[in-house]
């Protein structure tokens, strides 16, 4: 998966949480983006694997690149020779035509260096790619989790509200005599269990964060939380 894959699947995702969050978060997600992206630096800047793998990475870089396959150690050409003939006062020719190129290969062993290093540059900068795109997505995935746990909150806090108005209505209804008061009362420990699923859901979701901040904010980890808190503001 490469940098285009990632982004993408960042812009999934973020379509993902508007579908499951309030109206209002799905027409003005900008602040929401925003938080997002910034988290993700966090993440990936506090990361003791990803710090690794650019330490690695800075390493191979000042390692020598690869020598060539073969070099050429010598040319040499002659044609002939010119001779000056005393006796005769002449000059004289002798063809000798020879071209000589001296080509000099690598041993074994240093073509297995190079190779062995080509590999290990290219091999790290694969793993700081794959570490960041794996760190990335569980940030999302958690991220995902909090907001269907603050979306079910804000669904329960309507819910019991609503019930709330409809207890009060019946309570008057008690009172004049036109409604027993056995279904008020069944409404109420209705209302009851639904206050106890709202301190079940904000239970979950401080465990979530506090544990998401934790596990990949490092030394910046409250700064994380204090993000995942205001994802639904």
């Amino acid at each position: 998966m490469n940098i285009n894959r990632v982004t993408r699947y960042i812009l999934v995702s973020i379509i993902l949480f508007s579908a499951v969050l309030p109206r209002g978060w799905a027409e003005d997600n900008t602040r929401q983006n925003e938080l997002i992206q910034e988290m993700i630096q966090i993440v990936i800047e506090n990361s003791p694997i990803l710090q690794s793998q650019n330490k690695l990475i800075r390493e191979s870089q000042n390692l020598p690149e690869p020598g060539p396959g073969f070099s050429i150690g010598g040319l040499n050409l002659d044609v002939g020779t010119g001779m000056w003939d005393a006796d005769t006062n002449t000059f004289g020719f002798v063809p000798n035509v020879s071209f000589r190129i001296d080509f000099s290969f690598p041993s074994s062993s240093k073509v297995m260096n190079t190779l062995l290093l080509k590999k290990e540059k290219e091999g790290a900068k694969q793993d700081y790619q794959r570490f960041k795109e794996e760190i990335i997505s569980d940030l999302l995935s958690s991220v995902c989790e909090i907001l269907m746990l603050e979306n079910q909150e804000a669904s329960l806090l309507i819910l019991k509200d609503y019930l709330e108005g409809q207890a009060d209505l019946m309570e008057r209804q008690v009172i004049a005599g036109v409604l027993k008061p056995d279904e008020l009362w069944d409404l109420m420990e209705r209302i009851i269990g639904i206050e106890v699923e709202i301190e079940d859901v904000k239970t979950q979701l401080h465990t979530k964060r506090l544990e998401t901040a934790l596990r990949l904010g490092g030394g910046e980890w409250a700064k994380l939380l204090e993000i995942l808190g205001q994802l639904n503001e």
